[in-house]
């Protein structure tokens, strides 16, 4: 996990919906149920989607509390440490 998608996953964490630019990394780690994904075209197309994105959030209440609850809901399914220390556990253990 790079970064970009340890950033992601800290702001769903706290049902914060994340907004980034289409782009390989943080995009993939992303979905469209709990973030915006900006598409990187050009920068003046990417500039007006942006602030669309930003704009939609801060005034739909009810959109930006569904992605806040998804953005939760991701965390709990898909990141538990209890599963995933295990998993990196075994891994150390097969290559150690």
């Amino acid at each position: 996990m790079n970064p970009a998608d340890i950033s992601a996953e800290k702001r769903r964490a706290v049902k914060r919906p994340v907004v980034c630019f289409d782009l390989e990394g943080s995009s993939l780690a992303v979905t469209i149920e709990n973030s915006f994904r900006v598409p990187s075209v050009n920068l003046n197309r990417c500039i007006a989607v942006l602030a669309e994105a930003l704009s939609r959030s801060a005034m739909d209440n009810e959109q930006r509390h569904g992605l806040a609850l998804a953005s939760r809901e991701h965390v709990r399914e898909h990141l538990r440490w209890s599963r995933d220390g295990v998993v990196t556990g075994d891994l150390y253990s097969m290559v150690l």
